[in-house]
C-alpha cells in the first residue's frame, strides 16, 4: 500500500464525509441562514425596562410605608430593595439572602401569590399607558409557554399572559411571585419569530424547556456544522486549484457548478456565521468570564441591613418627592444606603439618607475606584458621553450614556453616572466574545458598520451569499439521500 493510493483514500473520505454532512445538516444550515435575515428586523420578544416603567402606576405616598418588625428586623441582610404600586398599593420587593419576598407598605403585612385582581391591574396600566381602546382580558396562567421558556423567568413563575387589546396586538405577562410586568409580545412579533429566532435558536418549547439538552444540541449541531464548512472550504480551494490547470473555474456542472463557485467566494463566512453562533453559547466555558461580585460587594459594603432600609423607607412618605415617581430601588454605596427614584419618562433622581437629591460626588468617584481595584489613589473614572469598541448599542439592544469608565490592565468597567453603581465589566474572556461571537456573527465591530443602512447593505449581500451556498448544499444534500445524485463531471481527486 504506497503513499498515492493512501493520499487518494483520504481524499475520497474527505469527498464522502462533506456528501453525508451536508445531507445530514443542509436543511438546518439554511434554515440557520434564512432565520437569521428575519432576526435582522425581527428580535426575540423582551420587556425593556423602558417600557416597563412607563406602564407602572405613580406611588401614593400616603398609604406608605409600614413594615411588620417581624418581617423585617433590624439585623436583616438585604440584598435588594425597591417600592412600586401594586393596584392600590405600595409594595417593598426586598430580597433577603436567596429569599425574595414582598410586602404590603399599607398593612405591614406580607403578600403571598400575587391576587388575581391585582395582576389585572397591572395589566390595566399598561393597557393605558399604549393607548389601548378596551379593557385587558386574561388569556391564560402558565407556567412558560413561548415567549416565557427562557430560565431567567423561573423566580417569578407562575405567570398570567393578557390581552391588552391595543392595535398592535400586545400580550403582556404579568408574574405571581412579584406582580411585575416581565415579558411582552405582539402579533408582529410573535408571527415573525416562527421564521426567526424560535429556528435559528431551536427555540421549541419542548427542547429549550431542558437547559442541558438544548445546550448541547446547540453546540454540537454547531460545531459539525463548523466542520461541514471547513471541509467544504477544503475541498472547493482544492478543486478549483486543480480545475485551474485544464483552465476552467471548476471541475463541476449545473448545481454542483453553483455550489462550488459561491462557496468559493462565500465560504470563509459560512464558515465564521457558523461558528461565531457556535460561541455564543460559550461552549466549554471557552469565554469564561471572572465574576463581577466581589467588585459589586466592595462598592456596596456588602449586603444591606434591615435597620438601614426600614430608615430610608420612613423618609419618603415626607420627603417632599415630586409627583410621577413610579419605582425606588436601593442603590447602596459603601456603608451608605441611597435610593434612585424613576418616574414615567424614564428619569431618574438619586436620593441622599435623608430623602434629599444628590448626584455622585467626587469623593465618591475616588471611592468607587480604589474599591474597584482592590488599591488605593486609583485613578478616577472618566466620563464618557459616546460609545467605545466594548460598550455599544446594537439596534434594540441600548447602552446607557452618558456612563462613566474605568480601565484596569484588562479590564473595563462602566458605571452609572447617576448612582454610581456597576452596570458592565469586561474582562479577558469578555473580550474574547466581544469579538468571536458578536464581532463575527453581527458585524458591529465599528460605530460605521453599526449604522444604518450601511449594516444592513453588507450584512444581506453577506448573508444572501451564504444562504445560496447552504441552499445549493441542502438540494445537493436532499438528493444525495434519495438516492438521486446531482449530475456532474467527475471529480478531480
Amino acid at each position: 500500500m504506497n503513499a498515492t493510493f493512501l493520499k487518494q483514500e483520504a481524499v475520497r473520505l474527505t469527498f464522502l464525509l462533506h456528501r453525508w454532512l451536508g445531507a445530514a445538516l443542509g436543511l438546518l444550515m439554511l434554515t440557520w441562514c434564512l432565520s437569521g435575515i428575519v432576526m435582522m428586523y425581527v428580535p426575540y420578544p423582551a420587556l425593556q425596562e423602558t417600557d416597563r416603567v412607563q406602564g407602572l402606576t405613580p406611588i401614593d405616598w400616603s398609604k406608605c410605608c409600614t413594615v411588620d418588625s417581624l418581617l423585617i428586623g433590624d439585623e436583616a441582610m438585604i440584598s435588594r430593595m425597591s417600592v412600586e404600586m401594586l393596584g392600590a398599593r405600595p409594595v417593598l420587593r426586598v430580597q433577603l439572602g436567596p429569599v425574595k419576598d414582598m410586602i404590603d407598605l399599607q398593612t405591614g403585612r406580607e403578600l403571598g401569590e400575587v391576587p388575581a385582581a391585582d395582576s389585572q391591574a397591572v395589566a390595566i396600566a399598561y393597557g393605558q399607558a399604549i393607548g389601548a381602546k378596551a379593557p385587558p382580558n386574561l388569556l391564560a396562567n402558565v407556567h412558560n409557554d413561548q415567549w416565557s421558556v427562557y430560565g431567567g423567568f423561573d423566580d417569578d413563575r407562575p405567570l398570567s399572559r393578557f390581552a391588552l387589546n391595543d392595535s398592535a396586538g400586545t400580550q403582556i405577562y404579568v408574574s405571581a411571585a412579584s406582580g411585575k410586568a416581565v415579558q411582552k409580545t405582539t402579533a408582529t412579533e410573535r408571527f415573525w419569530n416562527w421564521f426567526g429566532a424560535i429556528p435559528h435558536w431551536l427555540y421549541f418549547v419542548e427542547l429549550r424547556q431542558n437547559p442541558y439538552v438544548w445546550t448541547q444540541v446547540i453546540v454540537y449541531s454547531s460545531a459539525l456544522g463548523c466542520f461541514l464548512a471547513m471541509l467544504g472550504l477544503y475541498i472547493g480551494i482544492r478543486q478549483w486549484l486543480r480545475a485551474g490547470r485544464a483552465n476552467r473555474a471548476s471541475p463541476y456542472k449545473g448545481f454542483m457548478f453553483w455550489h462550488h463557485v459561491p462557496g468559493l467566494i462565500f465560504g470563509i463566512f459560512t464558515l465564521t456565521f457558523v461558528a461565531s453562533g457556535l460561541f455564543s453559547m460559550n461552549p466549554w466555558g471557552l469565554f469564561e468570564n471572572g465574576s463581577a461580585r466581589e467588585q459589586r460587594d466592595r462598592l456596596t459594603g456588602g449586603p444591606m441591613s434591615g435597620l438601614l432600609v426600614l430608615a430610608s423607607l420612613s423618609t419618603l412618605p415626607s420627603a417632599g418627592l415630586p409627583p410621577g415617581i413610579v419605582s425606588v430601588a436601593a442603590a447602596p454605596l459603601g456603608k451608605s444606603l441611597f435610593l434612585v427614584t424613576t418616574d414615567a419618562a424614564g428619569h431618574r433622581v438619586r436620593l441622599d439618607p435623608t430623602g434629599n437629591p444628590q448626584t455622585v460626588r467626587d469623593d465618591e468617584w475616588q471611592f468607587i475606584a480604589d474599591a474597584t481595584s482592590g488599591h488605593k489613589n486609583t485613578p478616577k473614572p472618566e466620563l464618557i458621553t459616546a460609545e467605545d469598541t466594548y460598550y455599544f448599542s446594537h439596534h434594540r439592544e441600548q447602552v446607557q450614556l452618558p456612563a462613566y469608565r474605568l480601565i484596569l490592565g484588562a479590564n473595563r468597567y462602566y458605571f452609572d453616572p447617576v448612582s454610581g453603581q456597576l452596570l458592565m465589566m469586561i474582562d479577558a474572556g469578555g473580550e474574547q466574545y466581544r469579538w468571536m461571537h458578536q464581532a463575527m456573527h453581527r458585524l458591529d465591530f465599528s460605530p460605521l458598520m453599526r449604522s444604518r443602512p450601511i449594516w444592513d447593505i453588507v450584512m444581506l449581500i453577506l448573508m444572501a451569499g451564504v444562504t445560496f451556498v447552504c441552499a445549493t448544499g441542502a438540494y445537493i444534500g436532499v438528493r444525495f439521500l434519495i438516492g438521486r445524485p446531482v449530475r456532474s463531471r467527475k471529480p478531480l481527486l
